[in-house]
């Protein structure tokens, strides 16, 4: 596939409202393909090669993901203090 890298900050803008906005990666601060297209080059070793044009030459990201992982919240018994974890 053939990198993408936006043309200019509003196609910038338009890219990251459609993918990385909606992201559960970057929303989450755990995603560095957004980071890396700002400090490397398209022409890169470090230029991410998520972001490329698809089979109908459309810019995506193929590490975009709507995935939420379930969680369940749970008391401490021995201080009574409420958490957060994975759902299994």
């Amino acid at each position: 596939m053939k990198s993408y890298r936006p043309s200019n900050g509003t196609e910038g803008m338009i890219f990251q409202e459609m993918f990385c906005d909606k992201c559960t990666k970057f929303r989450k601060g755990s995603c560095s393909v957004f980071n890396r297209s700002f400090f490397n080059d398209i022409n890169d070793k470090n230029y991410p090669k998520e972001w490329v044009y698809d089979e109908n030459n459309k810019p995506t990201c193929t590490s975009f993901t709507t995935e939420t992982v379930k969680r369940k919240k749970v008391y401490n018994d021995n201080d009574g203090s409420l958490f957060e974890c994975k759902a299994e």
